[in-house]
């Protein structure tokens, strides 16, 4: 009877074996060591005293060789050629840690995880393809490979880890493709003869001591999808002349937590998408400009901060030894410790409201600031516009072609109404895409925006009653003219010759402006910017031209510019003429409302246009 139970148990543990439920013990084929488990083979650990080249079989005990185990030839320190074959699909951390005499081996393409500090050490190594199989690069794979020249990461790699690349002093060019979103902790330091590097749109952070000691390293690209660079990621990189970006805002908005994180650290010169910058006009949407941002920047003359920037953070402007000139707009609140630190030729500071709110910002540290000329209720458009004064009243003679964007005519000049637009102002400023008449503008003169190629929206008050020929000819963009009346008013208007882009826009007939949106804690405080939990949105409404109802529409926009939701108010019977002010609360307790938006529409059912939006912060 126990004869027969044997023999019945080793017959099921044979039937186990054969479809892989048991595993097996470690075998030994050759140098090898090697593990069975589910009818595959796993290379465990290989004899260190294997010399010169071998070829990986891709079979052992009959079984799959379709893993390289942790450790399997770590300190073969005298193979020199590794030949890896098609069947396997893992290879395990510190594989082939320390091969010092390693100097060729071949990743098969059905590779699709490399383990941690793999090829640490191999320090002969000069060449290795990353299979496209694999997603991401373990902390350390290639430290101190320092024969490598070159490598070429692979699409659909989305991280490089910590250490990745750390000591492989004679890598000279690298490939990092646009999957890639991290580059780790210390992932090229000490790089030493790496001259240059692009950083490919998608990489959100680049961490720590990311490119620290990479000596040689004279140019850098950043991204716009940049949001976070650690400390010290550039410490060392005493050999940089040129830092690059293409977003002025996505560079304002990282907090460079210590000076040698930005590489502007090392080189006073920061360019956009290729051209010097001397002038900066910090784009709207900015809330806060980092700390550290334009340390050092020494090529910067003259600032100017959008309306809704609220704070300055430490050391952003520190050592811009020939800035002269700053506007700063009444929305700021705070300019942290030394942000204007050792600006001494600073001389006039531009501030958009009174001497009694100015003395209200929290200035530390920063003497260069207050010992300069503060200009009070300052305009920022004047820095574009040229104008004339005659009998009282401000003509705009003139636009700097350096005007992008939006562009807000003032309503008055040196306390002088501005009434007229003159002959060829704006004449190709092809840059510009949006103008706002002011109310007292009753004349468009010839010529004022000829050729504005790019120029696709404007606002005209109902004060216009002239428009000169060939005011808007070659204005190709334009599609949409918001007027703040009725067509009967439009009709009235005379429109010379050659303004076919004009006419043949769409003309969006204001029925209710938009003034304002302004925003207040629960307990009616003005806030500055958007906070996180319940507030109250105050929007304002006037110049109110019809009786019929109205829906004022409340959108609001996520924090990467994504649309988030609706509120509405309905308000029935608007009184012709009248100002309407509806304060409407807003749950923000996510934290990812970055920006509001008001229009104004007929009915929830039709939700036609009715008059112009209005943004916070100011778009």
């Amino acid at each position: 009877m126990k004869k027969k139970l044997l023999i019945t148990l080793i017959a099921i543990c044979t039937i186990l074996f054969a479809i892989g439920m048991i595993k097996a013990s470690a075998a030994t084929e050759g140098i090898y060591t090697y593990t069975i488990s589910n009818n595959k083979a796993t290379i465990t650990d290989c004899d260190t005293s294997a010399s010169g080249e071998i070829v990986i079989p891709d079979k052992l005990g009959g079984y799959l060789v379709t893993t390289i185990d942790d450790s399997a030839f770590k300190h073969c320190s005298s193979l020199t050629n590794i030949t890896i074959p098609d069947s396997i699909t893992s290879i395990g951390n510190f594989a082939f840690n320390h091969c010092s005499s390693l100097v060729n081996i071949t990743i098969p393409n059905g590779v699709t995880s490399i383990g941690r500090y793999a090829f640490y050490g191999c320090i002969n190594l000069i060449a290795i393809t990353i299979p496209d199989g694999v997603t991401s690069i373990s902390d350390g794979v290639f430290s101190y490979c320092s024969s490598l020249t070159s490598i070429t990461i692979p699409d659909g790699v989305t991280s490089i880890g910590n250490s990745t690349f750390e000591g492989c002093s004679n890598l000279l060019s690298i490939t990092i493709p646009d999957s890639v979103t991290s580059i780790g902790r210390s992932a090229f330091i000490y790089c030493s003869r790496l001259a240059s590097i692009t950083i490919p749109d998608g990489v959100i952070t680049i961490d720590s001591y990311a490119f620290r000691d990479c000596t040689s390293l004279v140019s850098i690209s950043i991204p716009d999808s940049v949001t976070t660079i650690g400390g010290c990621a550039f410490m060392g990189c005493k050999s940089l002349k040129t830092v690059n970006i293409t977003d002025l805002k996505a560079w304002c908005n990282i907090d460079f937590s210590t000076a040698d994180s930005n590489p502007l650290y090392y080189t006073n010169k920061l360019f956009l998408n290729g051209n010097l910058l001397t002038d900066i006009a910090i784009p709207d949407g900015v809330i806060t400009i980092g700390s550290h941002a334009f340390r050092d920047c020494t090529s910067l003359v003259s600032i100017t901060i959008p309306d809704g920037v609220t704070s300055i953070g430490d050391f952003a402007f520190y050592n811009c030894t020939n800035l002269v000139t700053v506007t700063i707009p009444d929305s700021i609140t705070n300019i942290d410790n030394q942000a204007f630190y050792n600006c001494n030729s600073l001389t006039d500071v531009y501030y958009t409201n009174t001497v009694e709110e100015w003395n209200k910002i929290s200035i530390y540290g920063n003497h260069s600031l207050i010992n300069a000329t503060i200009h009070y209720n300052y305009d920022p458009m004047l820095k574009y516009l040229t104008y004339t004064l005659t009998n009282g009243e401000v003509t705009i003679t003139n636009c700097d072609i350096s005007a992008i964007g939006k562009i807000v005519i003032p309503d008055s000049i040196g306390g002088y109404p501005v009434t007229s637009i003159g002959d060829s102002a704006f004449y190709g400023c092809d840059s510009l895409e949006s103008v706002t008449i002011p109310d007292g503008v009753t004349t468009i003169s010839s010529y004022a925006f000829y050729n504005c190629s790019n120029l696709v929206s404007i606002r005209i008050h109902d004060g216009v009653k002239v428009i000169g020929d060939s005011a808007f000819y070659g204005c190709s963009s334009l599609t949409d003219v918001y007027y703040n009346s009725n067509l009967e008013k439009w009709n009235r208007i005379s429109i010379g010759s050659n303004n076919q882009p004009l006419i043949n826009a769409t003309i969006n007939y204001v029925k209710y402006q938009i003034n304002e949106i302004t925003i207040k804690d629960m307990s009616g405080n003005n806030l500055q910017a958007i906070p996180v939990g319940t507030f109250l949105a105050t929007v304002s409404f006037t110049n109110v031209s019809s009786s019929e109802d109205a829906v004022i529409v409340l959108a609001q926009y996520a924090d990467i510019g994504a649309f988030k939701g609706l509120m509405y108010i309905q308000t029935e019977d608007v009184p012709t003429g009248s100002t309407i002010k509806l304060s409407i609360p807003v749950d923000n307790s996510n934290g990812d409302v970055e920006e509001l938006k008001a229009f104004c529409w007929e009915s929830f059912n039709s939700l036609t246009p009715m008059g112009n939006s209005a943004s916070f912060p100011v778009e």
